[in-house]
């Protein structure tokens, strides 16, 4: 995804012109990282959801709140047994969603 890139906050401000890795950086980190960020390349008039335009953005959340929950106890995650509970609660929550 070449080109230059565009970003609409939630308050309406237009920024840009980035190149990819740059709009990447960006997203990946707050106040850019909320859901109501939009994004658009140069070749394209119509603004997009960041996290649909770039559904890896997601994963990039993910793996930083599994590291938030493993870093917030630290005591707890001294087995391989515990951390194997741990996972299969983990597991059980999001097949609760």
């Amino acid at each position: 995804m070449t080109g230059k890139w565009f970003i609409k906050t939630h308050q309406g401000e237009e920024l840009g012109p980035f190149g990819y890795s740059t709009l990447l950086d960006m997203l990946s980190a707050p106040p850019y990282s909320e859901n109501a960020t939009l994004i658009r390349p140069e070749w394209r008039d119509a603004w997009k959801p960041a996290l649909i335009e770039i559904p890896s953005l997601m994963d990039i959340g993910e793996q930083e709140q599994a590291e938030s929950v493993v870093a917030a106890m630290p005591g707890e995650i001294e087995s391989p047994t515990r951390s194997t509970q741990l996972l299969h609660i983990h597991r059980s929550r999001w097949a609760l969603l």
